[in-house]
């Protein structure tokens, strides 16, 4: 396994001891040096890890920038470039990591990939220069740039990612003539994100009743997705399992204090009992006492 969090033993070996289904115990030993019958294994789990952008790796940062230049370039291209997702990238790095026997090995790799023999710098500067905007209203909307199967091919689509209010009020004939079809999208935050194929179709998902099992998330990996789409995504992930958390909270507050109230009310009702008893009717109580002592 390997954990980039564990900064100082990030690989580790893991053994497991299970009996009929049972774990009985588990230990893991770090590991340094990659023993050989394991080493296979161990470039595919890092390369998977450097694909996804998690492991702890100087050379990421240096990737990052044409990485996602190669992405913008296949969104904006309708499909006609390479994608380079995480399935693409995994191969590329495990060659990478050929020559990799240690972790001190894997620190100091240079991790070389040539990406510009995936997409020339010529071929990514032409795509990128697209428009990022377009005017609607006199405002400037920003252009998210996808790929959709249409037929089993794979067809270019502008969507503009529009400002609720405005697209509540939106029509039709205000839209910009554009070179592809016109998607949108509306970005609600910790709501997650709207998407539509029509005005009427948008205009309709917003007026509906909103709650956070409602929420459809988009089937591609998220490294497919353009990066506020991205961080929207994370943003909604981390509200519903802050939502769930609350609801199992209150859940737990409300059974903690059934269990009291049922408990409470029975010593309740004594005490209320005792109380009549003591303050009740003639010769009830101290009361009563006291009333007889005079």
């Amino acid at each position: 396994m390997y954990d980039p969090r564990r900064k100082h033993s990030p690989l580790a070996l893991r053994r497991r001891l299970e009996y009929h289904g049972f774990e009985l115990d588990r230990e893991y030993e770090s590991l340094d040096e990659f023993p050989p019958e394991l080493e296979p294994r161990i470039h595919a789990i890092l390369s998977d890890s450097l694909a996804r952008g998690e492991a702890r790796h100087g050379a990421l940062k240096r990737h990052r920038v044409a990485i996602e230049e190669i992405r913008e370039a296949h969104r904006r291209s309708g499909g006609a470039t390479p994608r380079l997702g995480v399935a693409e990238l995994t191969p590329l790095y495990e060659r990478a990591l050929a020559d990799v026997h240690s972790l001190e090995d894997f620190r100091a790799s240079p991790l070389e990939i040539d990406f510009d023999a995936i997409l020339n710098p010529a071929e990514r500067a032409k795509w990128m220069a697209l428009p990022h905007t377009v005017a609607v209203r006199g405002r400037e909307v920003p252009i998210d740039y996808d790929v959709e199967d249409a037929n089993g091919r794979s067809q270019g689509v502008a969507r503009l990612r529009l400002p609720e209010k405005l697209a509540r009020t939106l029509t039709d004939e205000e839209l910009p003539p554009l070179d592809r079809p016109i998607r949108f999208t509306v970005l609600r935050g910790p709501r997650g994100a709207v998407r539509a194929t029509t005005l009427e179709e948008l205009q309709e998902i917003l007026d509906r009743p909103w709650s956070p099992n409602e929420m459809v998330e988009d089937e591609r990996p998220p490294e497919l997705l353009p990066q506020d789409e991205r961080r929207v995504r994370e943003l909604a992930g981390e509200f519903r399992q802050n939502t769930r958390g609350q609801r199992d909270h209150r859940k737990r507050r409300g059974q903690q204090a059934g269990g009291r109230g049922g408990r409470g009310e029975g010593g309740d009702s004594s005490r209320r009992g005792g109380s009549g008893r003591r303050g009740g009717g003639p010769g009830g109580g101290r009361g009563g006492r006291r009333r007889r002592g005079r």
